[in-house]
Parts: C-alpha cells; sequence; structure tokens
C-alpha cells in the first residue's frame, strides 16, 4: 500500500544554486510549488513548501568541513581560533569556500567567453517531468515519494559551476569524488540539473502524474530563463521542514 504521508529524512549539507527569489519568475515557479504541497495535503501528509533551487551537491559530511584540506582556504585574518566551537569553524570554513567558488567561476567564464547578458548567470528550464522515487531505488537510498521536477538545460556555464563545487566541497552522496566505481553511484554520478518542485508521499503518483501533464501543456510559461541569485550551503538533517540555511553568497 502507497503511503500517504511523506516521512523521509534527509541528510548532511547541501550546495544549492537559487534564483533571484524576487524575479517574477522565481516567484511563479513558488507559487506553483505551493499549489502542488497544498494539492497533495500540505503539511498534514508531509509535504512541505522549500525554497527553489538547483542542487549542485547534496548530503556531504559537515564535519569534514573541519579537514585541513578545507580550512585550508581560509585566509591568514580568518583562520578558525582554537577556542572556536566546531558550528562556528564550519560555518566560517563554508564561508570561504562559497567565495573561492563564486570567484572561481567568474574568473573562468569570463577567460572563456563574455558572462551572458549584463554579467549575469541564468538557468534555463527545459520540461516537467514526473519522477517516482520508491524507497527500494538507488540500493534503498530513495526517499519514497513522488517528484514532480522541473528539468533545466545544462549549459556551459552551469556545468561549469557544478564542477568547480564538485572540486572545492567535500565529496556528496550524488556525485562522490573520491569514488572509483562510478557505476555504483545513481546516474553513474553525472549531474542532471532540475528544479524539484515537491517532494508529496506516493499515494498521491497518479493526481501529481496528471499535473505534470497539465504543466506541459498549460504551463509554458514557466520554461523562460530564470535569473541567478546565490549559492547557497543548507544544512539538510532531517525533514524537509527542518532544513536551514547555513550561508549564501551572491553570484
Amino acid at each position: 500500500m502507497k503511503s500517504s504521508k511523506f516521512t523521509h529524512r534527509f541528510s548532511g549539507y547541501s550546495i544549492w544554486l537559487e534564483p533571484a527569489r524576487e524575479s517574477c519568475q522565481a516567484k511563479a515557479i513558488a507559487n506553483e510549488m505551493k499549489t502542488i504541497v497544498e494539492m497533495c495535503g500540505g503539511v498534514t501528509n508531509g509535504a512541505h513548501e522549500f525554497a527553489p533551487h538547483c542542487t549542485l551537491l547534496y548530503n556531504f559530511e559537515p564535519d569534514a568541513l573541519l579537514q585541513e584540506r578545507y580550512s585550508a582556504f581560509c585566509k591568514n585574518n580568518d583562520k578558525p581560533e582554537e577556542s572556536e566551537c566546531c558550528e562556528t569553524v564550519k560555518q566560517k570554513v563554508a564561508r570561504r569556500l562559497l567565495q573561492k567558488c563564486k570567484s572561481t567561476i567568474h574568473e573562468k567564464w569570463s577567460n572563456k567567453m563574455a558572462v551572458p547578458t549584463g554579467d549575469k548567470f541564468f538557468l534555463n528550464p527545459t520540461d516537467f517531468y514526473f519522477f517516482p522515487y520508491p524507497v527500494e531505488a538507488d540500493d534503498g537510498k530513495g526517499f519514497g515519494c513522488v517528484i514532480p521536477l522541473l528539468l533545466l538545460e545544462n549549459s556551459p556555464w552551469l556545468q561549469l559551476l557544478h564542477d568547480i563545487v564538485y572540486d572545492v566541497f567535500p565529496p556528496d552522496e550524488r556525485h562522490r569524488k573520491d569514488c572509483v566505481e562510478k557505476e555504483s553511484i545513481p546516474n553513474n554520478g553525472k549531474f542532471i540539473p532540475h528544479v524539484a518542485l515537491a517532494y508529496v508521499p506516493e499515494a498521491f503518483d497518479s493526481a501529481v502524474n496528471q499535473h505534470v501533464t497539465y504543466l506541459k501543456d498549460g504551463r509554458i510559461d514557466l520554461l523562460d530563463r530564470l535569473p541567478v541569485g546565490c549559492l547557497s550551503l543548507w544544512n539538510t538533517e532531517g525533514n524537509v521542514n527542518h532544513w536551514k540555511l547555513v550561508d549564501s553568497i551572491e553570484l
């Protein structure tokens, strides 16, 4: 019997690329996310709203930020003090890593070609997709829900940004840069950019599938390009409503 409540507990720290929240396009997508959550019973059924985003890394070990290879990115006047608590140190290191990613993407992209339209980056939605993700998927790591997705073009600058984040931050569950056996990783570790519009109980699979069909036919306005806002680090431990922003930096 399919569950009528979403109870999956997520893990670790995650890196998000967020659209500019005040843009008309981001607001339209956020409203659609709200519609889907409410259609599936909302918080009563474990379906919670969250900020629109494209996940670049999912579930890396927070304590990995305490390792010398990552804290070394801090400048001398910003080095963690021995007396500082672990959470403060992790936030300080994370801030420096986010800054490193920002400076690197701008430097590498400007060296490769002119940065698109007014020195801003954009996300290009391509389609909607219905994605059932049962618990038994990915060797038992599935979320036990259905996910309506907004697929994104893997444009050259976006792949470059992912590669930079992948190199700068600790290895995550989805890509595992230290893992030799890529076939053991979902999608062989390939980056497939998307925006998850909601995580909802499996009992709503038919309704969500139908709604995705409606989006494909009736909401092509949501496929307009999205201006990028910030690169952010989130603590994604626990249920969706427990997620907390650790730090972010405007791109």
